[in-house]
């Protein structure tokens, strides 16, 4: 079963701001997949578990989830249709994530 979600992907430049860039996309992955690549050969993302009404992502340790701390835990639940906002702590390119989970693919999303 795939489940979908809309990422959006905003790069910030902290020290040439005219290089930013904000991509959107959306994609439907399997549970225990890895997705959004990160530079390192590694993924930023990875679903634990889902259902029609929300799912469970794992994410990087060198992100954090914006109003929430849950400290050395690294996974946060995503409900339908609302976005969360998850954002990289350091480095000269700060990245923001905000994703939005649409549901399973075939019943609550169809292309």
């Amino acid at each position: 079963m795939e489940y979908v979600f809309k990422i959006e992907k905003k790069v910030t430049h902290m020290e040439s701001p005219s290089r930013n860039t904000l991509e959107e996309n959306t994609i439907a992955v399997e549970i225990n997949d890895s997705f959004e690549e990160d530079g390192n050969d590694g993924h930023v993302f990875k679903l634990l578990s889902a259902n029609g009404k929300d799912a469970c992502l794992e994410y990087d340790r060198h992100y954090l989830v914006k109003n929430e701390h849950k400290g050395y835990e690294f996974n946060t639940d995503l409900i339908i249709n609302q976005p969360k906002q998850i954002t990289s702590m350091w480095g000269p390119k700060q990245i923001t994530y905000t994703l939005t989970y649409l549901g399973i693919y075939g019943e609550h999303f169809k292309e």
